[in-house]
């Protein structure tokens, strides 16, 4: 295991546990939009082509009646959850050291954990992700299903309710930013995949304005 060690939220003493999901590229910073793309990806292929996927992947749940690759979205959709704030709705961007390691092991990267501010980019990422989550495991998990819609629902109205937040590195973090000076495309697929999941018009009505 790594990267379990406290967290801070930046610019305060809170901590916080954001313990799990995959690492980046390079690096070992977590991301909320590269986690949510890739999850999606994964989550589409499933929905495409269950049939191509086995639960014998030897991963540590590989026989538990769920398809393995669900089981691994589980664990980032668990992640994911952690980067909610639970009093707005809004989603923190990223978790990283304040910079980048060198070429070390994973579990030697030691440095403090900082989460960064909540973006627009990232919860309307998680939004979208929290909706295809909650179609996909509707049948296979309904408690993950409920909580996926649940938390999908209150980040909406955090995005309903906040401007664009360009995307910026806050002082002292000089780790990848996923830079985005607008958010129109997140805003759009968390209305397209909000309303595939509760037919609510005014989500549709959103995604075509």
């Amino acid at each position: 295991q790594c990267h379990t060690q406290k967290t801070v939220l930046y610019g305060t003493d809170i901590e916080m546990d954001v313990s799990g999901g995959w690492h980046d590229a390079g690096d070992y910073g977590r991301y909320v939009v590269a986690t949510a793309v890739s999850a999606a990806d994964l989550l589409l292929a499933y929905k495409a082509y269950p049939e191509a996927f086995g639960d014998d992947t030897n991963i540590p749940e590989s026989g538990n009646g769920v398809p393995d690759v669900l089981d691994e979205v589980r664990g980032q959709l668990n992640w994911l959850f952690k980067m909610q704030n639970p009093e707005n709705g809004g989603v923190y961007h990223k978790v990283t050291c304040r910079n980048f390691p060198g070429f070390i092991m994973p579990q030697d990267e030691r440095d403090e954990l900082v989460v960064c501010p909540e973006t627009t980019t990232a919860t309307g990422d998680f939004v979208a992700i929290m909706s295809l989550g909650s179609e996909i495991f509707k049948e296979i998990d309904p408690k993950l299903s409920t909580k996926c819609l649940e938390a999908a629902m209150k980040a909406w109205t955090y995005l309903e309710s906040t401007p664009s937040a360009v995307v910026r590195n806050p002082e002292g973090i000089v780790t990848g930013e996923y830079r985005d000076d607008d958010d129109t495309d997140e805003r759009l697929w968390a209305a397209l995949e909000l309303y595939k999941v509760t037919g609510e018009e005014n989500m549709l009505n959103k995604a075509l304005e």
